[in-house]
């Protein structure tokens, strides 16, 4: 560039004042041109600058940036990177300085270049800068450049805030961003900006993502991934802990945090040169290329902003404000309403009031009654709308209603089984556990992510639930944290607390008329009705069908068809006084040891046989459970991965692996107050090995013992977790409510004979050990009290229950052979190939050559229940005996050599009656088949009117080389049931068949109008029923 200029290398001497005599590159007129191409340091530059001065001349600095420099576009302008400090440090007393990149010249401003970078408007090419000097005139706009922008978005609840944070890693405009942090003020909040944007690349939301690192070892998370060759990272964390990476941490006294935000807002901005910090146990650059969003921002305090500013002025980052001043719950002045009316100094400010547009509410009268109680508008706020595709609840209202019904409650209480249940209420606080943290630690929410939580209004803030429940939302609660009624604080406080919902809100209010009462009187707070928004499967369970067979129109002839069955057994019921009900923690306690005991009986007195295809099954799982391991899991987010990982049957042989592992859930409570949870713990993992100790000594000798309780109920959970993964009974939570009676009770309870089963009770319950509580009254858990005293009793009974249901089978079915047992087994109705896969669960049932006995354990059998008991075994007695032959089903032919073409026999056990009732109930009844041909029709065409709207919705949406219809089928996938493809595929022929307005009028017939499109596809399930149904039975006329 030099050679470019009229007058170069010109001396001048050394005036009195100058450091030494100086040779100028170029000179025009009052200006000396300086090129520099190699490290200059700042005491030299400024040796320079007072040389040349001194003989009146103006220094102009052209700094080579061929080297040692990046240059990219950048918004409106371009971003340069220095990797050679040198080029911009030490020019600092100059205005401007300019870089020359090849044939471009770009002037910048030395004092705006911050973590290395800077943003300069425009270029100009070098001939157009030599023009410029040599001419005197001035090329370059003069408006300043802003270095850094601070968004501000007003996102209304529900309407998707968090949602649209993590959609900024997604999104063109912040490609130049490698770097996102995302902060906020509550832990709480960062675990759902975790869980967010977990879920969105689950969910194919963020395709850059669904390869990536996830890093959440630290307090903070780091999720990291690679875009085209270059590293991109968001870091998850909250406003404090950032501002003491930054901040000045020899703060003392009180309010730590506090101070430490005042230090940062006062100016100390601790960064390396580049803008380096560390941050989540690594370094993090705060530049140009990245991004911090600070979510829910109108929880923090103004000082905060003034924190930000300083920061941003400090490494002109770009800053990410996402909030709603309607949820300024912790108080005003905050950073959104400091925002409304000051600008900031050198930030340039992008704000955004959009629609408030909620997506979270499901029923489309949830925005009218919020609108009606919170005033948007007074806060210069748009009221709530709603997203015009909504979903709705099931049709379940008339129940609902009956429970709300006053004289409904009065005639429930008078029954003592639930009236038990209300006088033993406090029973339950066992299931809840106050999720906490040791003393200045965050609490993990992940471990508690699929629990129902309790919350305060200013906890829940963040998150949305199905169904809500506001208690004591009152006028005197919400002035406790507010200044007066209806300022800001108080209008948040109500706003997020009738905006947590998605499909109910229920209000707990007082009796007294106040502020809130006012707001509440006249609204419409009616539960909401309407079809549930699911797109149903193919598969339905047995036991559902069988509740709508049970309100169906065939109730008296199904009813005459059970009648007899339960005078036979009324009429071997010896008279006896009517037993009282137990509750249902007794009950459960009951319901395992009598299973148990039966399975325990069957094993050890039936002709077992061992070849490879009939293995008995209840033997094999004991045997599973002995040779597993014990997976202790710490916290619910890794106990529910491990259920998962058994319950997903996808892939075989991970599940197969899975289920030599039996997930025991530990808290992660800690604290003194909590030692006896951590002894609880031991507790259970001691019996769990004891159990698995004396099935190995026990299937030594063939000879399988009885177990205590406590034992009997360790070993179901271990049997059933393995066999049903998330969904089983008892649950882990049911373990530790169970030990933590008997440690409160065990020892006050007669209890000798525990020390015949060889359990570990005595140890770990008895008087002299260390778990056991103080001694209780003798009220003290007395459902509990009986299952240990009468433990013995309860075994003779089952025993001598088994040996009667024993002669009863060899008399009623002679020849019947020797009858092998499977527990817990899954029976298909039909085969997959059917288009309605319907199945059940039977939990005992055997088969010999000619005969299937399906074995029914129920603690109790009474007129109560005889009726649902018998209905459900009759319809899975259809269902077994609709097994084609093998041949018909290759992938499964188990079931059908069990059970085809064999006699299905129904044997109900209980411990309410010395007489076990054996059945073959009638199967071939036309009203079974009508009754469950109606239920199908039932369960399935509630959704075609939402199955409607979702075929418009995959109209709008679809790609523009498919058709409306083929999309549909595509999208709804493996839920895609064959009645309506057949529909589909039978519209598409009509269409492809006409043209011009005979096709749209089948378009109009066929798609268009929701109810015609209802009223046909309720047709092709007609059709699909009785396919489905047709061959069952001869005595039914389809």
């Amino acid at each position: 560039m030099q050679s470019k200029f009229r007058r170069t290398e010109v001396a001048f001497a050394k005036l009195t004042g100058c450091v030494s005599q100086r040779i100028a590159d170029a000179v025009v007129d009052g200006k000396v041109i300086e090129f520099q191409h190699s490290y200059m340091d700042a005491a030299e530059a400024a040796q320079q600058f007072n040389d040349y001065g001194l003989h009146g001349r103006t220094l102009v600095w052209v700094v080579d940036g061929n080297e040692g420099v990046e240059v990219s576009p950048f918004a409106a302008g371009n971003l340069i990177k220095f990797n050679a400090s040198w080029k911009h440090a030490s020019f600092l007393d100059c205005a401007h300085v300019f870089l020359n990149v090849g044939d471009d010249v770009y002037r910048f401003a030395p004092r705006d270049v911050k973590s290395e970078m800077v943003i300069v408007r425009e270029q100009r090419s070098v001939a157009e800068l030599v023009d410029s000097l040599e001419q005197a005139t001035d090329i370059w706009d003069a408006s300043p450049m802003p270095q850094c922008t601070l968004f501000h978005s007003q996102q209304g609840a529900g309407v998707g805030k968090t949602f649209k944070s993590v959609q900024l890693l997604n999104d063109a405009k912040w490609m130049s961003k490698t770097t996102f942090v995302y902060l906020t003020k509550q832990h709480t909040a960062k675990v759902v900006i975790f869980e967010e944007l977990m879920s969105q690349i689950k969910g194919g939301h963020l395709e850059q993502l669904s390869e990536c690192d996830v890093n959440g070892k630290s307090n903070q998370y780091r999720i990291s991934w690679e875009v085209e060759g270059v590293e991109r990272q968001a870091v998850i964390g909250t406003v404090d802990s950032f501002m003491v990476a930054i901040g000045n941490k020899d703060v003392s006294g009180p309010g730590f945090f506090t101070r430490i935000v005042e230090s940062v807002a006062s100016g100390v901005v601790n960064t390396r040169k580049n803008g380096a910090i560390r941050y989540a146990q690594d370094r993090l650059l705060l530049n140009k290329e990245c991004m911090i969003v600070i979510d829910e921002a109108q929880d923090l305090g103004v000082v905060y902003l003034d924190a930000i500013v300083k920061v941003m002025a400090a490494t002109h980052i770009d800053v990410f404000l996402i909030g709603d001043k309607m949820q300024s719950i912790l108080g005003s002045p905050n950073v959104f309403t400091h925002l409304e009316t000051n600008d900031l100094p050198n930030v340039d400010i992008v704000k955004d009031v959009g629609r408030n547009l909620c997506r979270r509410f499901r029923d489309p009268r949830l925005a009218p009654f919020v609108n009606s109680i919170v005033p948007f508008n007074r806060f210069g706020l748009p009221a709530i709308e709603v997203d015009a595709t909504q979903e709705v609840d099931a049709p379940h209202q008339y129940f609902l209603d009956k429970f709300e019904d006053p004289r409904y409650q009065e005639v429930a209480l008078r029954d003592e089984y639930w009236a038990s249940v209300v006088r033993h209420r406090e029973r339950y606080h066992e299931f809840v556990r106050v999720h906490r943290s040791d003393e200045g630690k965050s609490i993990d929410l992940l471990e508690s992510e699929h629990a129902a939580r309790i919350l305060s209004i200013h906890a829940s803030k963040g998150s949305g639930r199905a169904v809500v429940f506001v208690l004591g939302l009152e006028e005197r609660v919400l002035r406790l944290f507010s200044d007066e009624t209806g300022d800001l604080k108080y209008e948040s406080l109500i706003h997020v607390a009738v905006t947590r919902m998605k499909r109910k809100l229920y209000l707990g209010i007082g009796k007294t008329v106040d502020d809130v009462r006012r707001r509440l009187d006249g609204c419409e707070v009616e539960r909401a009705a309407g079809i549930r928004p699911l797109i149903y499967g193919a598969g339905v369970k047995l036991e559902h069908l069988v509740d709508a067979v049970r309100l169906g129109g065939h109730f008296d002839e199904l009813n005459d068809a059970i009648r007899p069955v339960w005078g036979a057994v009324n009429a071997r019921k010896p008279p006896s006084k009517p037993k009282p009900i137990v509750d249902m923690g007794h009950h459960l306690v009951r319901s395992v040891v009598f299973h148990f005991e039966i399975l325990k009986n069957i094993l050890n007195h039936e002709t077992v046989h061992r070849d490879d295809e009939f293995k008995d099954q209840f033997l094999t799982q004991l045997r599973r459970v002995a040779r597993s391991e014990i997976q202790e899991c710490r916290g619910r987010a890794e106990y529910n991965d491990a259920l998962k990982a058994i319950q997903d049957r996808r892939d075989r042989a991970v599940a197969k692996a899975r289920r030599d592992r039996i997930p025991m859930l530990l808290f992660s409570f800690s604290g003194r107050e909590h030692s006896k949870f951590q002894k609880y713990e031991k507790l259970i993992l001691d019996i769990m090995r004891n159990v698995k100790r004396k099935i190995v000594e026990d299937d030594k000798r063939r000879l399988f013992s009885s177990l205590c309780p406590l034992e009997a109920t360790v070993l179901m959970y271990m049997l059933r977790v393995q066999n049903g993964g998330q969904y089983n009974e008892p649950c882990a939570t049911d373990l530790y409510n169970l030990v933590h009676c008997f440690a409160e009770c065990f020892a006050s309870t007669e209890h000798e004979s525990h020390s015949d089963y060889g359990c570990k009770c005595n140890e770990h319950f008895g008087a002299a050990s260390s778990s056991s509580a103080p001694p209780l009254s003798d009220g003290a858990h007395p459902n509990v009290r009986r299952s240990i005293a009468g433990h013995y009793e309860v075994l003779c009974r089952v025993r001598a229950t088994y040996q009667r249901a024993k002669e009863l089978v060899a008399a009623e079915l002679p020849d019947s052979g020797t009858f092998r047992y499977n527990i817990d087994h899954y029976i298909r109705f039909r085969d997959k190939k059917c288009p309605f896969r319907v199945s059940t669960e039977c939990g005992i049932i055997g088969q010999s050559d000619k005969y299937v006995l399906h074995i029914i354990l129920k603690p109790q059998l009474n007129e109560l229940n005889f009726f649902d008991v018998m209905l459900l075994a009759m319809y899975q007695a259809f269902c077994i005996s609709s097994t084609p032959p093998a041949a018909d089903d290759a992938d499964d032919p188990g079931n059908r050599i069990k059970y085809h073409g064999k006699r299905v026999f129904t044997c109900v056990v209980s411990m309410d009656t010395d007489e076990p009732t054996l059945v073959e109930l009638p199967v071939q009844s036309t009203a079974l088949a009508r009754g469950m041909s109606d239920a199908l029709f039932d369960h399935y065409s509630r959704q075609h009117r939402v199955l409607h709207e979702f075929y418009i919705y995959c109209r709008t949406n679809k790609p523009s080389n498919v058709s409306s219809t083929e999309h549909a089928r595509e999208e709804m996938g493996e839920d895609l049931l064959s009645y309506v493809r057949d529909y589909f595929y039978d519209v598409e022929k009509e269409i492809r068949a006409s043209s011009g307005q005979a096709r749209m009028a089948v378009v109009e017939r066929m798609l268009d109008n929701r109810e015609q499109f209802a009223a046909n596809l309720d047709e092709y399930l007609r059709i699909s029923i009785a396919d489905f149904m047709r061959d069952l039975s001869d005595v039914v006329d389809f």
